[in-house]
């Protein structure tokens, strides 16, 4: 899967570098350029060239997943951390309580 996906971004990648923007000389039509991109990335990797393709649609199916998904987990995420902070800081202020009580009780004792 990681492989299909890495291989989807470099032919994206790939594509946009060898594109020609509408001043350019001897340009070569988008789609040729697209299939010697895809051809060559399929030879890289020993597949075909209808394998890169697919891997690029699976690329931007992961890519939007994440895009969708991503904010929300790490929302969570940071939900959970706060939780855990905000436990761990009244956990320390019980403990510093009890060590001021402690310590008020010494020096009671000892005056």
């Amino acid at each position: 899967m990681t492989l299909t996906y890495l291989i989807g971004k470099m032919y994206q990648e790939e594509k946009k570098e060898v594109g020609c923007n509408q001043h350019s000389v001897n340009r070569v039509p988008h789609s040729e350029e697209a299939k010697s991109t895809g051809r060559k990335i399929a030879k890289q990797h020993q597949v075909s060239h209808a394998t890169v393709e697919r891997a690029e649609k699976f690329a931007n199916a992961v890519d939007k997943v994440a895009e969708n998904t991503l904010p929300k987990l790490l929302s969570r995420l940071n939900l959970l951390s706060c939780r855990r902070f905000y436990l761990l800081d009244l956990y320390t202020l019980e403990v510093v309580s009890e060590h001021i009580k402690h310590f008020n009780l010494f020096v009671k004792s000892v005056s």
